[in-house]
């Protein structure tokens, strides 16, 4: 049986808005990424910074009382710090945080364009909406391919910022809650 126009336009929909909230998803993942990094750079300099200062202050005060204590406590930070500082040494969280930024940047214009699709969908014809559904493949591979990796983290805190609990698969309707209102389906959550 032939598969009528509406029916195939339907079905392009309904891939389009999953790829919508496919790059939604790791829009998201890639900003939580970064403040993650972000965080764990602005702790890991706090403990660098504290362990310092300690291994200051004992080794200043075992001069000054002839205390034991002090030199053992002195030598752990010492110890501590130095393990820190090699393990910072080869990070650069600075250009991680960068590379998880940009790639949420690069992906800002592409979810706009789902969005803008979805919303000329009915007014355009089927070839061009395979052109540009076709395009926007292309733009999210170009930058998917350079984009840096994720930890389960980062995308476990998207899913609670998009108050999601399943991973990157949708029930029926699901995808309508994150576009605008203007864009959604007529879809009802509890039919099946």
């Amino acid at each position: 049986m032939m598969e009528s126009s509406a029916e195939q336009r339907e079905r392009i929909r309904s891939q389009i808005k999953e790829a919508y909230c496919k790059a939604l998803y790791t829009y998201t993942t890639q900003h939580k990424a970064a403040n993650l990094k972000d965080d764990g750079f602005r702790a890991l300099s706090i403990a660098q910074i504290v362990l310092t200062s300690v291994s200051s202050i004992g080794f200043i005060s075992m001069l000054i009382t002839y205390q034991h204590i002090a030199t053992v406590l002195a030598g752990l930070c010492s110890v501590i710090s130095l393990a820190l500082n090699m393990y910072a040494r080869g990070k650069n969280y600075a250009a991680e945080i960068k590379a998880h930024r940009s790639t949420a940047d690069e992906l800002w214009p592409v979810i706009q364009d789902y969005v803008s699709l979805l919303t000329d969908f009915d007014d355009i014809d089927i070839d061009s909406i395979r052109e540009s559904r076709k395009g926007l493949q292309d733009r999210l591979e170009s930058i998917y391919k350079t984009s840096p990796a994720t930890s389960p983290r980062a995308y476990r805190l998207a899913q609670k910022a998009l108050k999601q609990e399943a991973e990157q698969s949708f029930e029926i309707g699901e995808c309508d809650y994150y576009l605008p209102v203007g864009v959604r389906g007529n879809t009802d959550k509890t039919t099946s």
